[in-house]
Order: C-alpha cells, then structure tokens, then sequence
C-alpha cells in the first residue's frame, strides 16, 4: 500500500535528463525527477508488453517531487 506522503502514478513517457513523465489521476501530465542514486533503463520502460504498465511511487513529503521506485506491472 502506498503511504499517504505518497503517489503512485502512471509513467507515459521519457523526459529530459532521465526525469519520467507521469499522468496524474485528473489527467495533467507533468514531469517528475529521480530519486537520487535511482538508476532506470529507459529502453525496457519503452519497450515494456502492451499488458503491461509502468508506475512510478512519488514522494510528496520532499519540497521537489521525486520518484522513489518505478515498477512494472501486468495487467
């Protein structure tokens, strides 16, 4: 379950400088950088099955939003 300081969003896309670019529950796409020292390969998140989606857990404690982990899920 993910904590109240906490968001898990869809991942739809790559951004600058390895920041993920997330679809919000009301729809607004926005980008949102990694956690420090969280590495990601860009290339297996693009070419993920089409039963699968990609999630991304946000932290909303910190000042700047970051992604703390990313998964993988099928549907």
């Amino acid at each position: 379950m993910v904590a109240k300081t906490e968001l898990k969003q869809k991942v739809i896309g790559i951004g600058f400088e390895d920041d993920l670019i997330v679809r919000s529950q009301r729809g607004k796409a926005y980008s949102v950088k990694l956690k420090k020292g969280i590495e990601i390969d860009s290339d297996s998140l693009m070419k993920k099955e089409s039963n699968e989606t990609v999630w991304a857990t946000i932290d909303t404690e910190s000042e700047t939003w970051v992604i703390t982990d990313v998964e993988i899920e099928k549907e």
